[in-house]
């Protein structure tokens, strides 16, 4: 799908500002302000591929998450956003990072990178995520549209 070549400024800063509220939400374990960005009959797509189909699923999956002591302190940063499509509904796609600082051992880590295709819908007012599907990016499994990997290094 070919990129979008204008997006309304507003429509761009309000996305912007429903991801910069989840990462806050998530970040800080607030799964009831993560309800509010989230459409009823969302699906929500995790980096193992499980599937989690409505708001309640959703959000019972974010309650695990949050809960993992290994979760606490992880920073998600999502950016480099590709408009796909844009209306009353905008499929796009991101990159993501997260990052965490331990304090145990003052270790600097990147946990995980990765990238999501997203389907955001003006609802009542606001826009929320209908579909947010996470993949992790990694040199065996990231979105590679290049040469082929194993033919060989060199010219």
């Amino acid at each position: 799908m070919t990129p979008v070549a204008f997006i309304d400024p507003a429509v761009d800063a309000q996305v912007r500002h429903l991801i910069a509220r989840y990462s806050w939400a998530l970040d800080t374990g607030d799964v009831a302000a993560l309800s509010t960005l989230f459409t009823e009959d969302c699906l929500l797509q995790d980096t193992s591929g499980t599937r989690h189909e409505g708001g309640a699923a959703a959000m019972a999956y974010f309650d695990w998450l949050t809960r993992l002591p290994a979760f606490r302190g992880r920073r998600h940063h999502i950016d480099n956003l590709v408009y796909l499509s844009c209306g009353d509904e905008c499929r796009l796609k991101a990159y993501w990072l997260v990052e965490k600082w331990e304090t145990a051992t003052g270790n600097k880590v990147i946990d995980f990178a990765g990238h999501s295709e997203d389907l955001i819908v003006l609802s009542d007012g606001q826009w929320r995520f209908a579909e947010r599907v996470l993949h992790y990016w990694r040199d065996s499994d990231g979105p590679w549209r290049g040469a082929d990997a194993g033919a060989g290094a060199g010219p």
